[in-house]
């Protein structure tokens, strides 16, 4: 039961105020050790299975430590007043799913818990910018750690790091890509980190440059057509909101297609790209043969979601519900007949899927908690739009622009490390504007207290 032990580590540490540390044991049961620690060994048999079930329990004790602040703050703070309104709807969610659907509470649990997680805005929003930016800091050193273990495993041949597949799986056995190896276990916050090492002016540019080579390698080795080219748009968009003058803005978006095109001449990453457009192309050709089935990936999503939306459309508890949480290992989901899914040994799954996040939202949230998520995601976005001239803000828009375009190619938009460092960095950027202001008004203090008492009126007058 060691981690029962840490996790009352963890709880004691936040009443002990080193908060930080509190944290980063939030973090290591959230990522499941780290990623290094495999996930079935966070299975306490007594309905604890995942790392991320003991950072919830940690996240609920140091909520409940400081409610009249949390209350307060949906007085002000407009993202709050949305993320409570979701969370509200995500626990009648539950209740409907329990008494109305009769389903297992802890598979209920198992389903919704991830959106619990949205109440993690209220914890990082009580933590000062110095702690916040700790947190960034050790985390981004976690990751380095992890990327070099990622890449280790391309010349060890086993899996080192856990995420969502247990082997290593071969792209190909022909062509450019010979004996290439695949891997789908990359470190959650890569991408997170690799903005954060191009828009951050915390860390020296040397320190950077080679922080920001091991996570780009790492990054470009996953050879994941859509996420590589939705992260050089979203350095294309940044960049031409940030610079000013249009030449500027047409030369740096130039510039960054320009250097985006470089790894292409390495062949395995052309001839993923070449696949991709051949995808596209027989997606708007009609992708779909009924003898044969789905000939590319795009047709097979879009078939997805078509279909779990024209489920849903059919009675009106399941436009506001769903089919409220239920889990693809529950009995009642053998009920559901969905013919478009993947296929394993037990037959079509009917909820899980990795390729799209609207299939799923569409079936555990209905459209209203969909829109829901939907406006809380933007709404924060614009919280950090507002206040671009932070550099955490930049780094969080790119974040949340790219999650939210790779939200029709995977189900990572609402996996539940997404929801926590979209909370945290919206929490981080509005700390960083409370601090500057705070600054600005001792500064302006100071000034007016060393003017005489006659200017200091005129200034007034």
């Amino acid at each position: 039961m060691i981690w029962f032990g840490l996790l009352a580590l963890g709880c004691t540490l936040w009443m002990l105020h080193y908060r930080t540390a509190a944290i980063i044991v939030f973090f290591f049961f959230l990522t499941n050790g780290f990623q290094v620690i495999p996930v079935t060994w966070f299975d306490t048999g007594v309905g604890i299975q995942k790392g991320a079930d003991f950072a919830l329990l940690l996240l609920m004790f140091v909520l409940s430590t400081n409610i009249n602040q949390h209350v307060r703050l949906l007085r002000t703070d407009t993202v709050a007043r949305y993320a409570a309104v979701l969370t509200v709807f995500i626990l009648i969610g539950i209740v409907y799913s329990v008494v109305i659907e009769h389903y297992d509470v802890m598979n209920v649990l198992r389903a919704a818990r991830r959106f619990l997680f949205i109440l993690g805005y209220f914890v990082f929003r009580s933590l000062k910018k110095d702690e916040i930016h700790q947190i960034l800091t050790i985390m981004l050193g976690v990751t380095v750690m992890q990327c070099c273990i990622f890449l280790l495993q391309f010349a060890a041949g086993i899996t080192l790091l856990n995420r969502q597949s247990d082997e290593i799986m071969e792209l190909s056995t022909k062509g450019a890509v010979g004996d290439w190896k695949r891997l789908y276990n990359l470190p959650e916050y890569t991408v997170f980190y690799l903005f954060y090492l191009i828009f951050t002016n915390k860390i020296r540019i040397r320190y950077r440059a080679v922080l920001g080579t091991i996570l780009a390698i790492a990054f470009m080795c996953t050879l994941h057509r859509s996420w590589l080219s939705s992260f050089v748009i979203v350095l294309c968009v940044i960049g031409f909101i940030n610079t000013q003058g249009l030449f500027k803005k047409i030369g740096i978006v130039f510039s960054v297609m320009l250097i985006s095109l470089l790894p292409l001449f390495v062949p395995v990453l052309g001839e993923r790209l070449d696949s991709g457009i051949e995808d596209f192309t027989k997606a708007i050709n009609g992708g779909y043969v009924a003898e044969k089935g789905f000939d590319d990936n795009l047709s097979f999503r879009i078939a997805h979601v078509f279909e779990r939306f024209d489920f849903i459309t059919q009675t009106p508890e399941r436009m506001i519900f769903g089919i409220g949480f239920l889990t693809e290992d529950a009995g009642q989901s053998q009920y559901l007949n969905f013919s478009v899914g993947w296929r394993d040994k037990y037959g079509t799954r009917q909820i899980d899927t990795g390729d799209i996040s609207w299939s799923i939202m569409f079936l555990w949230l209905g459209f209203v908690g969909t829109a829901l998520y939907v406006i809380f995601y933007f709404k924060s976005m614009k919280t950090l739009f507002v206040h671009r001239s932070t550099s955490i803000s930049n780094i969080g828009i790119a974040y949340m622009l790219l999650y939210f375009m790779i939200s029709f190619t995977s189900s990572v938009y609402i996996e539940i490390s997404t929801i926590v460092y979209v909370v945290m960095v919206v929490s981080a950027a509005l700390s960083d504007v409370a601090d500057r202001e705070e600054s600005y008004n001792l500064e302006l203090s100071r000034i007016l207290q060393s003017l005489p008492n006659g200017r200091r009126a005129t200034s007034f007058s």
